[in-house]
């Protein structure tokens, strides 16, 4: 499955244009520092999408941030 969804390292999916779509909450969590994802890839989203970036983080912020990260889910599904 990996393999045909990143060939040659690259994404070959995009879901960008079918997040206005969704009909629950959308938080997308990530990392200032993130060098394989930067969080400018996230700017100018559809829909009601909200972005909470950690500073001083990189990819894996449910790692390098897991008790603020476990606390806006916890926020979110209130």
């Amino acid at each position: 499955m990996a393999a045909g969804l990143f060939s040659q390292g690259t994404q070959h999916f995009e879901v960008r244009s079918r997040l206005a779509d969704l009909a629950m909450p959308v938080k997308i969590v990530a990392g200032a520092e993130d060098r394989v994802v930067p969080s400018r890839h996230f700017t100018g989203l559809p829909g009601p999408i909200a972005l909470h970036v950690f500073p001083q983080t990189g990819h894996l912020p449910q790692m390098e941030r897991r008790g603020e990260v476990a606390k806006l889910l916890r926020q979110l599904v209130r």
